[in-house]
């Protein structure tokens, strides 16, 4: 039920609100691994493994909406073998992240993004 609802939410959304609720999404979960790590300390098990399940679920959601607008992270989520090593045919090998890519591919990909979330009927040549 989460997926449909989200990408029912994510087509009816302007891309900018998209935007900022992935980045608000990205601190929140940072700020649920700290808690976390807080209950492991002070041995609150029944906590922080409700915490866990719940940086879990809000992990999902923020895959598939930062996915849904940057298309870069959506190739190193989904063909890496750091973040997907199930696949044996990942096309970027293990240890390269996207804070390694390619300043061209950064270019293309942004260029990608705005062709398909924010001006669709943009020429680009």
């Amino acid at each position: 039920m989460l997926a449909m609802d989200l990408i029912k939410w994510l087509k009816d959304t302007p891309i900018d609100e998209v935007i900022e609720y992935a980045s608000r999404l990205e601190d929140k979960i940072e700020e649920m691994r700290i808690d976390a790590l807080n209950y492991i300390q002070e041995e609150e098990r029944d906590s922080a493994e409700k915490m866990l399940e719940e940086i879990k679920y809000y992990s999902k959601v923020y895959r598939m909406t930062r996915g849904y607008f940057d298309s870069l992270f959506v190739a190193y989520e989904y063909f890496s073998d750091d973040k997907n090593p199930e696949n044996d045919t990942n096309l970027i090998p293990k240890g390269v992240s996207i804070d390694d890519a390619p300043d061209f591919h950064r270019e293309l990909t942004a260029k990608l993004d705005e062709l398909t979330s924010i001006n669709p009927i943009k020429n680009i040549c």
